[in-house]
């Protein structure tokens, strides 16, 4: 997934930014046509540049707001971070973010 995201990005660079909108997060897809507990309160909308910082910063803030980690309330054995980490070596971003709070 991190390569075809790459490719993507560097055809629409620098003209590209990116949302995450991060509410009603639910253990798996809503696209399974299925009602799930929530398994944290809403946190917002995060925008930016590079796609890394911002799923890194999505799960850093569910973490904070839940008091666990995303994959412990989702599927505790695997890792959520090995994709952020390969995207990052292959150069699609980066896993360092500084939130900046609008409003």
């Amino acid at each position: 997934m991190a390569e075809h995201a790459l490719g993507f990005s560097r055809r629409l660079s620098p003209h590209i930014g990116y949302l995450t909108f991060i509410a009603h997060l639910t253990k798996d897809c809503d696209c399974m046509g299925k009602r799930q507990k929530p398994l944290c309160p809403d946190i917002g909308v995060l925008a930016g540049t590079d796609p890394v910082a911002l799923d890194q910063a999505a799960l850093d803030l569910v973490g904070e707001r839940a008091g666990q980690s995303l994959e412990a309330m989702s599927y505790p054995r695997l890792d959520g971070t090995i994709q952020l980490a390969h995207a990052e070596r292959i150069g699609l971003g980066t896993r360092r973010y500084r939130i900046v709070r609008a409003g």
